[in-house]
């Protein structure tokens, strides 16, 4: 049976994906996806432990010489450095050709085995300096080498790893970092809502706008209108002028004649 194909894309971090406390808040790190080649490259992040992570975006495509930054975010936990970390990720890919008739989702549902690059990456956490304290002077967390027969269980690409920041589950005892989320979402809220007014605020300032020029417009008119009105008047005056005149002249002559 013929071996994998060797990852096409240039990976960053290429095998530690290190996360940096405290970890009783979200905790987020990032990987960059380069694609130096002139193809289409399909990609879908997985990991063994779905339910820490939350990763955006979780599968895509990456275009010929293109870059995708990927943000992965930790559920907040109760961090001991002295306990043994296991979490992985793997970036699976996947040539891909836009032009070929087929779109993503089938052509990851008909690659072959051997068609299918990886690469895969250990979680590591560490504390900050200044955290440290008495546990020890270096607090990373021990991560399992990933071998190349690694036969853990990588899940995500699609769903599993979509959850929202807002909707990421807590342990029940975990009441502090609830209430952080709960301010943060809230936080978020209110910043929509006064962009929202902000927007209507802009929004009744054109109608206004509008308004004005509309009474600007209107207000031109007049002088036109009245302008015409003079000329009518001023055309009908010598008419009336000459009635008169005509009138007088007619009582001199008819007293003269009588």
């Amino acid at each position: 049976m013929a071996g994998k194909q060797e990852q096409i894309l240039s990976i960053d971090p290429q095998s530690d994906l290190k996360f940096v406390g405290p970890f009783n808040v979200i905790s987020s790190t990032y990987l960059t996806l380069n694609n130096p080649t002139d193809n289409h490259v399909l990609f879908k992040i997985k990991t063994t432990a779905p339910k820490k992570y939350c990763v955006r975006p979780n599968s895509g495509i990456v275009d010929p010489k293109g870059t995708v930054h990927v943000q992965v975010c930790l559920q907040p936990f109760t961090f001991d450095p002295n306990e043994k970390n296991k979490h992985k990720f793997m970036v699976q890919t996947l040539l891909f050709n836009p032009q070929g008739g087929i779109d993503a989702e089938t052509a990851w549902k008909e690659a072959k085995p051997e068609n299918l690059m990886d690469t895969k990456l250990k979680c590591v956490f560490e504390l900050p300096s200044y955290e440290v304290g008495s546990t020890k002077k270096t607090s990373t967390t021990e991560a399992t080498p990933v071998s190349v027969n690694d036969t853990s269980r990588y899940v995500g690409g699609d769903s599993e790893m979509s959850t929202p920041l807002n909707k990421l589950s807590l342990k029940p005892g975990n009441q502090n970092n609830e209430g952080e989320l709960l301010v943060k979402a809230r936080k978020e809220m209110e910043q929509i809502m006064d962009e929202d007014a902000s927007l209507r605020d802009e929004n009744e300032a054109l109608k206004e706008e509008v308004r004005l020029m509309r009474s600007k417009i209107e207000t031109s008119r007049v002088p036109s209108n009245w302008s015409d009105m003079q000329a009518q008047q001023g055309f009908q005056l010598p008419t009336i002028v000459l009635a008169i005149i005509a009138g007088l002249v007619g009582i001199i002559l008819g007293k003269f004649l009588l």
